[in-house]
């Protein structure tokens, strides 16, 4: 059953501002697996005391839940995000099957009570309790010797009747015609024996053809649930491999993307690097060419500066030259004095002291001397800076060779590491690429193969459904034939019967005419050999009759027989399903009636109506479960429940049932058979009898024992559903919510079958559109509720916990404070 909630008059808001499910406080939802109790809501009433009863029953459960769930709100009011949470779920294509749940009790399908048609004693019992017997199987025997006396002493009677009528005949033709009727009287209780016995063997073998068309009907639903479920499995199958192989699929492509993410992230990365070492190293040359382009012109000043004080010198040396060799040794020695770094400066006393004009010769060499030192001290000074610009652009032309060779080589580096990276670009794209083409693949053949397994799974269950089917049609024709066969059988007996009471009333009427004037000693011996014939078919009838034999196949329930017990005449009685009772025939009635027929003798019709009461005790006896030996069907059951009167108008004949055995973990299957129309009423409940029949021979069945019974009432295949806890009801408004810019949008639909799992959508839905089933941060107000069941809310604020799509349940209710 669907969960239905109320309306809440304090209008409940989400933090989004969208409506919350108008749920009461303290309810609770039932989750996706139907675990939870339904809420009751306004059209339920009639639910009411049901949904009460169960409720009581769990509330020390329930509030150890209430606590739990009051802790974790706490825990989540404190911890939660400030935005609002769903949780959804697609709407999907699936299967509903609506069920009614009832409880019954396992019975064979068919029961036989059998009883000696015959009093006598009991020689011999062939069979006990727990044996497994076939029709027709001797189950007991009464003495024979009795019973042969019994033929023997009648046989004798009626010799001596006869004797006695022939030796007070006197007219040979009245003897001759007594003697036919005689022959006529035995020829037509021969024949109503043959007719009874045809009767008995056409109630037996009938019973046998329905039972094997109930039997080949069994099989049909049998191989039908067997085949179903196969299919269900294979589809179910089908399902899984396709979601699987699409999920590797998609896994696949995901792969695919991260890593050509990733592949071109590096590549940007690797070009990144070249375009930025390139930058660097085109800086560095540049930095290096700026600087020799700077010390260029440095060296070239610098050497002509040089020249300049070289031509200084040069002429500084012509001068000096000149001026010093003038002046002889004065000069020399001035020379040497400036060459030899002033050695002979203690030595030029004399020289200085000389004429006048040595002495003005010598000035002058001195002063061309020290302007000749002071130009080789510039010359060096000048040659040092052109050296040290030499090196200077040197060193800027070795800067600039390394700058472009750095630049070169990193470059280069970075060039096979873009070229890296590209290449394991490709080797992921054709990596994953292959990944994708395998999944595809993997997902065709598994498609394929489950789809061949569909196909196989429907074509065997219906060539089984053909099967059986043309089983039935086989069993049906061989019941109606055997039913055509039984009644011409019947009809020929009837027609000799009747023949030979034409032919016992012509032999009367001629007897009649010959014994005119006859004494009426004649009339009395044809009365007692007429009797004595009566009885001694009786006695043969009996002695017959002294063989109990197994009317159908099954097994031995009881066994109330004993050797040497003296037991009375009954009959044999077959119940049915239904716990009808068809009685068999009864030798007795048989032989009675050939008494009432016989108008000679009112005996005989006395004896008849002792057989009809003997019988008819039997036949009571074994409606009764009572009989002699009682024989139950072999495997075969049926399962009798009651049902309500909200549930008996949703069951007829025809409807599937899962019948689970109590204490038992086995299942079965069965059809429904029967409902009663007429309903029992105790405690003020009505209720009506539903009869199941068990399809197949399933284990774990014993008579008398309960089992629950899942009817299934209603079924919708391949249709749209969601989970039962996304719909609201109120009153016969039902609608969802769909989540549309992070709020909740109620959207109404129309409800088709509910599992209390899944409710079918039938309007307002289509397939892939997500419905909320969990708002995990909507709040409710503060403060109590009177719609709660325990009386009153919590109080303080309050909070909502959903059970989601894997299961769960709703409570709603304020925190204590």
């Amino acid at each position: 059953m669907k969960p239905v909630v109320s309306a809440d008059p304090t209008g409940l808001v989400t933090q989004a501002g969208a409506p919350a499910p108008p749920l009461r406080y303290g309810e609770v939802e039932a989750g996706p697996d139907g675990s939870a109790e339904p809420a009751l809501g306004p059209g339920r009433g009639w639910r009411f005391a049901r949904s009460w009863r169960r409720r009581w029953k769990r509330m020390a459960g329930l509030a150890i839940a209430v606590a739990l769930v009051v802790a974790g709100g706490l825990t989540y009011l404190l911890t939660r995000s400030t935005g609002p949470t769903f949780r959804t779920v697609a709407a999907s294509i699936g299967n509903v099957q609506e069920t009614t749940s009832l409880s019954g009790t396992i019975s064979p399908a068919t029961e036989a009570d059998a009883n000696f048609e015959v009093a006598g004693t009991v020689r011999s019992v062939n069979v006990a309790a727990g044996d497994r017997v076939k029709a027709g199987a001797v189950l007991a025997t009464l003495q024979a010797p009795t019973l042969q006396a019994d033929v023997q002493q009648a046989a004798a009677a009626l010799e001596q009747a006869q004797a006695k009528l022939a030796s007070d005949q006197v007219n040979p033709t009245l003897v001759q015609a007594e003697g036919s009727a005689i022959s006529a009287e035995q020829a037509l209780s021969q024949d109503k024996t043959n007719v009874s016995y045809t009767q008995s063997s056409n109630t037996a073998t009938l019973a046998q053809a329905k039972q094997s068309v109930t039997q080949a009907q069994q099989q049909l639903a049998n191989d039908m649930a067997s085949g179903q479920a196969s299919v269900a499995q294979a589809r179910t199958q089908l399902a899984d491999d396709t979601t699987s192989g699409q999920a590797s699929v998609t896994q696949a492509q995901q792969q695919l993307a991260n890593d050509m993410a990733s592949g071109q992230a590096s590549v940007a990365q690797a070009r990144s690097q070249l375009a930025t070492d390139k930058q660097s190293g085109g800086l560095s040359v540049s930095q290096a060419t700026s600087q020799l382009a700077n010390d260029r012109p440095t060296l070239s000043t610098d050497q002509a500066t040089l020249a300049t004080d070289n031509g200084v010198l040069a002429a500084d040396q012509q001068k000096e030259a000149v001026d010093c060799l003038g002046s002889g040794a004065a000069g020399l020695s001035s020379s040497v004095a400036i060459l030899g770094a002033g050695s002979g400066g203690t030595g030029s006393g004399s020289t200085s002291s000389g004429t006048g004009s040595s002495g003005t010769t010598s000035s002058t060499c001195s002063g061309d001397e020290s302007a000749l030192s002071a130009a080789q001290q510039q010359v060096t000074s000048d040659q040092q800076k052109v050296t040290a610009d030499e090196q200077a652009v040197k060193k800027d032309q070795q800067s600039i060779s390394s700058a472009q060779a750095s630049t070169k080589a990193t470059q280069q580096r970075d060039q096979q590491a873009l070229a890296s990276a590209e290449s394991s670009l490709k080797v992921a794209e054709q990596k994953d690429e292959a990944a994708i083409t395998a999944a595809k693949r993997s997902l065709a053949a598994s498609e394929q193969k489950d789809q061949q397994a569909l196909a196989s799974a429907e074509s065997s269950l219906k060539v089984a459904e053909q099967k059986d089917e043309a089983a039935i049609t086989s069993a049906q024709s061989s019941a109606s034939s055997t039913g055509q066969k039984n009644a011409q059988s019947l009809q020929q007996a009837q027609a000799q019967v009747g023949s030979a009471q034409v032919q016992l009333s012509q032999a009367q009427a001629s007897m009649a005419a010959d014994k005119v004037g006859q004494p009426a000693q004649l009339t009395a011996d044809k009365a007692a050999v007429a009797s004595d014939e009566v009885a001694l078919s009786e006695a043969r009838l009996n002695l017959a009759n002294g063989t109990l034999r197994a009317p159908v196949a099954g097994t031995v329930v009881s066994v109330n027989l004993s050797k040497g017990q003296t037991v009375a005449a009954g009959s044999t009685t077959v119940s049915g399903p239904s716990g009808s009772s068809s009685s068999g025939s009864s030798g007795n009635s048989g032989s009675g009636s050939s008494g009432s027929g016989s108008a000679a003798s009112g005996s005989g019709s006395g004896s008849s109506g002792s057989g009809s009461a003997a019988s008819s005790s039997g036949s009571a006896g074994s409606a009764s479960g009572s009989g002699e030996v009682v024989i139950d069907s072999t495997g075969t059951f049926t399962v009798t429940a009651d049902a309500t009167t909200s549930q008996i108008a949703a069951i007829q004949d025809g409807e599937q049932a899962v019948i689970t055995p109590t204490g038992t973990s086995s299942t079965a299957y069965g059809v429904v058979t029967g409902t009663g129309l007429v309903g029992t009423t105790s405690s003020g409940v009505t209720s009506y009898p539903v009869t199941i029949s068990v399809t197949g021979t399933p284990s774990g069945m014993y008579a008398g024992s309960s089992a629950d019974l899942d009817v299934i009432t209603r079924q919708a295949t391949n249709v749209l559903v969601v989970p039962t806890t996304a719909v609201h009801t109120l009153s016969t408004y039902s609608f969802v919510y769909l989540l549309k810019g992070g709020k909740e949008v109620v959207q109404r639909v129309t409800l088709g079958a509910t599992s209390g799992v899944y409710d079918q959508i039938t309007s307002g839905l289509k397939a892939g559109q997500q419905v909320v089933i969990a708002s995990l941060s909507a709040r409710v107000p503060t403060g109590g509720s009177s719609g709660s069941p325990f009386g009153g809310g919590l109080g303080g604020g309050g909070f909502i916990f959903r059970g989601g799509g894997g299961g769960g349940a709703l409570f709603r209710g304020g925190l204590g404070g």
